[in-house]
């Protein structure tokens, strides 16, 4: 069974709680709380000003927390789940507040966008990436569509890295710990000239196999690094041009890793659920899969161990070179960003998990994209405004294999096979925008802005499937092409009740072109057309500042109206897109306190309510199919997936000066989520239990501040969870990616 420190969640959520709250009733504090500046609206604002809903991250709390990875503040995050859907490393699906795309499509992009220094990087693959040298991370929740795109149903999170500087600076990071987990990270900074200034940073993360392989080479290892180089160039006092090129890769050797469950469509109830031990529904043994395994989660022993034929690969390569010019005219700011970044990607897996060959699946992704974007931004007394224009091109190339062998699969009369499938996909997009605050009193301001956009999709593919005794079959060329045209907006009122506190109401439409599936075309079907998904959200919001109290408060509701919501069901040997309606409610909140100059506390909740409407069942109507459902077709409500009901995390750090200058701090992090379903279907199977993990670090930092050594524990009482949970109906395996165990070691950081 799976161990699970849920038990503390509670009592370690109120604690918190208790002493953030009811604590500044006792006393004046002295302490005070970090300004954090956020460009969430395209200009420098602090965060408690800003009516949107926002989590930020600057770079000394990255380096408190341990975060490494692009995934690592999802913990911290209200309302944020990160979806893994082919395991650890691979295409990563950001969900905020229960809108996220889950797809098995390289050349589908996600409906929350991600950023990398004012950048979009389209393709998800390129998303799962090193954290170094960052100035900030910023999560804005909700449609962000006038500011951001068409990407941005969900939300947007930011990643900006820290720029080139006069002066001459640097730092080292090193650490190490458990698994041979080891990392080194650097950045050397200075001027090169009068007017010139150069920023070259890198990383080299690895760590051995955690998740046991009992017949082949340990699964879910890291070989990873990554070189980050900029040149800031002031051509005068009013123009700047910054020059900046990356290079990341993430070469293992071996894919990541699930726990396989024997699993069915239960023709009684329409659902996806463990096979029961005395039923033979695949016509090999009872209790068996396809390929005659009967594992289970724990007849292996460990809960991170399978016996898979297959080992498995992966390679993630991504690159990009670019400029941002950004020049100053008199009270307005035009800035220019041009990027070309590229992406390849090799997988491999054991899909059916076990120790015979029944299914293994493997991609080959190259990606190419283009952005560019023009912007201008002024203000006056009464005003501030933002105008602008965006282009973005991605080329898509894919090829996505099965080898099949289906053994005394029940009801299939085919031998083994070979296929291989190839698609070819370009996108464009272009849109303008403009975005106001009209300030109507010194206590009122009237937001509101537009954009419009088009896009233009093509898409051409075929597949060769070769049979073991020679025959090879051919489909034709399958061709489509669909052009999408939208508006989104928002529009709203802020009311600075005083310097410390604010409220605001926005109502906003977010809206996600309509796509292409590829998914079909490996069932030689043509491509089918998926309607665009819109979204109406209601959003209610207060921040407030209690300096008195060192205490800040942040909270905002919501309800989103979601029309045509792009989802994702399991279907033979991969999944397929379709569009449903679905709604959401919830409510999200932040509190940091700092009782003392010495202790800081933070805690997060989010609370959601997300319904999928008339969802239909899925299964085949034939009974003799090893996926009958004798429900196939109906329909009913199920759970919005990847979205808990709710989330909480906290954070205690309490440092302890001590007589010679130096510090020694101690912080406790943590985070509960309850459980979720991975697909809007449902099935029991692929339901993720609610788990709690909490980390560790001790840190004693130097009387001049420029070095400090200390201890970590990430997911220090080692729970053993589910990250998501994958169903291949035909062959009748649930694929559970199971999160990462226990994680110490020891770090060292110098800063000169």
């Amino acid at each position: 069974m799976m161990k699970s420190t849920n038990f503390i969640t509670p009592w370690y959520f109120l604690i918190l709680v208790q002493i953030c709250l009811s604590a500044t009733s006792l006393q004046v504090f002295t302490a005070e709380l970090e300004e954090i500046v956020v460009t969430a609206q395209r200009r420098e604002q602090s965060l408690q000003e800003v009516p949107v809903s926002v989590t930020a991250f600057s770079s000394d709390r990255l380096r408190q927390l341990g975060a490494t990875t692009s995934t690592d503040i999802a913990m911290f995050t209200p309302g944020m789940s990160l979806a893994t859907t082919a395991g650890e490393g691979n295409k990563l699906n950001v969900v905020i507040r229960g809108v996220g795309l889950s797809s098995a499509n390289e050349e589908i992009e996600g409906n929350v966008a991600v950023y990398q220094d004012e950048v979009y990087i389209g393709n998800r693959s390129g998303l799962n990436f090193n954290l170094f040298d960052v100035e900030r991370v910023e999560v804005l929740r909700g449609p962000q569509g006038t500011h951001y795109g068409n990407t941005t149903t969900g939300g947007l999170v930011h990643y900006i890295s820290r720029k080139p500087t006069e002066e001459f600076e640097g730092y080292v990071n090193a650490q190490y710990g458990e698994e041979n987990s080891a990392r080194v990270a650097g950045a050397l900074s200075g001027p090169l000239a009068e007017g010139l200034s150069a920023r070259v940073s890198g990383v080299w993360n690895s760590h051995d196999g955690y998740f046991k392989n009992t017949i082949n080479k340990n699964n879910n290892k890291l070989e990873s690094g990554a070189v980050r180089g900029q040149v800031s160039w002031d051509v005068t006092s009013d123009l700047n041009v910054l020059f900046s090129a990356q290079w990341g890769e993430n070469d293992p050797g071996v894919g990541p890793a699930f726990k396989p469950r024997v699993a069915y469509i239960n023709p009684a109830t329409g659902l996806g659920e463990v096979l029961p031990s005395d039923l033979n529904r695949f016509g090999v043994c009872p209790g068996c899969d396809s390929g005659g395994n009967s594992y289970s989660t724990d007849e292996q022993g460990d809960y991170l161990s399978r016996s898979a034929e297959i080992r498995g690969d992966l390679r993630v390569e991504r690159k990009g070179i670019g400029a941002v010019i950004t020049w100053d005219i008199g009270d307005t700011t035009l800035t220019s960003v041009t990027n070309f970044t590229y992406v390849d990607k090799d997988y491999a897996e054991d899909a059916d998990g076990g120790p015979g060959v029944t299914l293994e699946q493997f991609t080959i992704t190259d990606s190419n994209q283009f952005v560019q974007e023009l912007r201008l931004v002024g203000e006056t007394e009464m005003l501030d405004w933002s105008v602008g224009a965006f282009y973005y091109t991605n080329d898509t190339k894919s090829n996505f294999g099965i080898d099949f062998r289906p053994g005394a699969l029940a009801g299939n009369p085919f031998p083994p096979w070979i296929q291989d499938t190839y698609t070819y996909s370009d996108k464009t997009n272009w849109s303008v925008f403009g975005d106001f605050s009209y300030h109507v009193t010194d206590s009122f301001s009237l937001n509101g802005g537009l954009r419009y956009s088009e896009e233009e999709q093509e898409r051409s593919g075929f597949r060769d499937r070769l049979f073991t005794f020679g025959l090879m079959l051919t489909d034709r060329v399958h061709e489509s092409e669909i052009t999408f045209d939208d508006v989104t907006g928002r529009v709203g009122l802020q009311w600075d009740i005083d310097e410390e506190k604010m409220a605001y109401i926005t109502v906003s439409r977010g809206v996600r072109p309509g796509l292409l599936d590829s998914e079909r075309i490996v069932r030689m079907q043509p491509f089918p057309m998926l309607g665009e998904e819109k979204l109406m959200s209601y959003e209610i919001g207060y921040k407030a500042d209690f300096p008195k109290y060192a205490l800040r408060f942040n909270t905002s509701a919501y309800y989103y109206d979601y029309e045509d919501r792009h989802t994702r069901a399991f279907e033979g040997f991969n999944s397929f897109l379709f569009n449903v309606d679905a709604d959401v409610l919830g409510l999200d909140l932040e509190v940091i306190s700092n009782p003392t100059d010495n202790l800081e506390l933070t805690i997060a909740a989010a609370f959601l309510d997300g319904t999928v409407e008339d969802l239909e069942y899925g299964g085949d109507a034939d009974p003799a199919s090893p996926t009958f459902n004798s429900l196939a077709g109906t329909t009913r409500d199920t759970e919005l997936p990847n979205a808990p009901d709710l989330i909480l995390s906290g954070l205690a750090r309490y440092t302890w000066p001590l007589n010679n200058g130096a510090t020694v701090s101690l912080m406790v992090s943590g985070s509960y989520r309850s459980s979720a379903y991975s697909e809007a279907q449902n099935n029991p199977v692929q339901k993720i239990p609610s788990y709690t993990v909490v980390n560790s670090r001790l840190t004693y930092a130097s009387p001049d501040g420029k070095w400090s050594v200390g201890a970590y524990a990430n997911n220090i009482f080692d729970e053993e969870y589910i990250s998501f949970v994958g169903f291949v109906t035909s062959i009748g395996v649930a694929q559970q990616f199971i999160g990462r165990p226990r994680f110490a070691g020891v770090f060292f950081n110098y800063d000169f």
